[in-house]
């Protein structure tokens, strides 16, 4: 399999598969990713709303390309998007034909790119205890609100929104 073949090359433990799709069973691949979406706020909403599927279905971890893959995004796009992927289980940026780099926007991305980044790493021991608690328990790191808070009816028609583990 890859992941053996990585293992081998870096260590056990040190390989991770991004995978595009899946069939039953498909939980046990560590990360899924939204396939090549368009550089769109639609695309976006549309990106979030397959990766809360994927975790109603058992998927623990998910990833997207931030800034959508197809197209350029405008400016204001890839900001928004930044926030949203850098809070994400695993975070990408990733683009067909044009490069995925704040600084390939303007100052305002950079400081964004800046600001979520080390919120994510401030996060990152509660991260490691919610990616274990995926692992181990299948409760998955993207959790949609109806997962989280099925008592509340509201949340099973919130389809754009998600807690980041159980905090």
């Amino acid at each position: 399999s890859p992941t053996t073949t990585i293992e081998r090359r870096r260590g056990e433990g040190n390989a991770i598969v991004f995978a595009r799709s899946a069939t039953a069973g498909g939980q046990q691949f560590p990360v899924h990713w939204g396939g090549d979406s368009d550089s769109t706020f639609l695309s976006m909403a549309e990106s979030l709303r397959g990766g809360l599927s994927l975790a109603m279905s058992g998927f623990g971890y998910w990833s997207h390309d931030i800034g959508g893959f197809e197209g350029t995004p405008d400016p204001g796009l890839f900001k928004r998007w930044l926030a949203f992927g850098l809070l994400s289980s695993h975070s990408r940026l990733h683009g067909s034909d044009s490069i995925r780099v704040p600084w390939a926007f303007d100052e305002k991305a950079v400081d964004i790119t800046r600001t979520f980044t080390q919120l994510k790493m401030r996060l990152m021991p509660y991260l490691a205890r919610v990616a274990q608690e995926a692992h181990t328990d299948g409760i998955p790191m993207m959790r949609p609100l109806a997962l989280e808070f099925p008592e509340d009816r509201g949340g099973f028609d919130a389809d754009t929104q998600y807690v980041l583990g159980d905090a």
